[in-house]
């Protein structure tokens, strides 16, 4: 008797597991959903996400799209999202990755994560940013289980702003205009 209570119970709970769970997105699912759009990178070095309005597409030399394992060596596992690599004629003001550590006077072993990625210690030497690239910075100081301090990036949207349509003064309702 007490056997067969203990196993009612036992499948009782086990139904409220599955139950409480489902339907529920699992939270890399999450975290995939929240991701910016590609990497853009400027001379395959320069972080430049957030910069489309201020460059000259005339300037592009050539531009390269990679996806997964198309990346060069270099680059693997930088983005979940892709990368655009951009050549560009014009020079860029731009700013080594360790120049964050040292705006927020940081001392010791860093690790830099780049929208969820953990970068290398040679993705870190070579990849610069532009300041308007970079849409929030996090700082996750070292303590007993981490002896590492982490600086958690999160790079600006890709996806240019919607411009509004012009209002018809007469409807106020948005012109459509045929060319």
């Amino acid at each position: 008797m007490q056997n067969s209570m203990l196993r009612f119970v036992l499948l009782v709970l086990l139904a409220a597991c599955f139950v409480t769970g489902y339907g529920q997105i699992p939270p890399r699912a999450q975290r995939l959903e929240n991701l910016p759009g590609p990497l853009i990178l400027l001379n395959s070095s320069i972080i430049a996400n957030g910069l489309y309005d201020q460059l000259n597409p005339q300037d592009f030399r050539a531009m390269k799209v990679y996806r997964g394992q198309d990346m060069p060596s270099s680059l693997q596992n930088i983005s979940f999202t892709g990368l655009v690599d951009v050549t560009y004629d014009k020079p860029i003001s731009s700013q080594p990755l360790m120049e964050l550590r040292n705006q927020r006077g940081l001392a010791g072993p860093v690790v830099f994560v780049l929208n969820g990625n953990r970068l290398t210690a040679a993705q870190v030497a070579f990849l610069r940013f532009v300041p308007e690239a970079i849409g929030q910075v996090q700082v996750s100081p070292a303590n007993a289980t981490n002896m590492e301090t982490v600086i958690s990036i999160q790079t600006n949207t890709t996806k240019p702003p919607r411009q509004a349509m012009p209002n018809d003064p007469l409807t106020g309702k948005p012109q459509v205009i045929l060319r």
